[in-house]
């Protein structure tokens, strides 16, 4: 973020380029990048999941209980905080899964 930082740029501006940059570059385990205001979002190719949820299934506790890569320090859980003063419902889920 700190290239776009000198000129005072719009945040939305940012992202744009970002995208405009990163759509033609893209990993195969991506299918598509999007803006959302000043954020990108990246959809992940529906072969890509099925590998990996596959890979979970098949080593089960192994797979969760593999240490981050070397040189990786930081890991980010996040966790989810519905209001638990109304009903649930499947949006939750569904902005837990997406992000914000």
């Amino acid at each position: 973020f700190g290239r776009f930082l000198p000129g005072k740029q719009n945040p939305v501006q940012n992202a744009k380029k970002l995208e405009a940059a990163l759509s033609s570059k893209l990993p195969a385990c991506c299918e598509k990048v999007a803006t959302a205001g000043p954020y990108l979002n990246f959809t992940l190719s529906p072969q890509f999941l099925g590998k990996v949820i596959d890979k979970i299934l098949t080593e089960g506790k192994r797979f969760i209980d593999r240490k981050p890569p070397e040189g990786m320090d930081r890991v980010m859980i996040e966790y989810s905080q519905p209001n638990t003063h109304k009903a649930l419902h499947v949006g939750h889920m569904r902005n837990c899964a997406l992000g914000d």
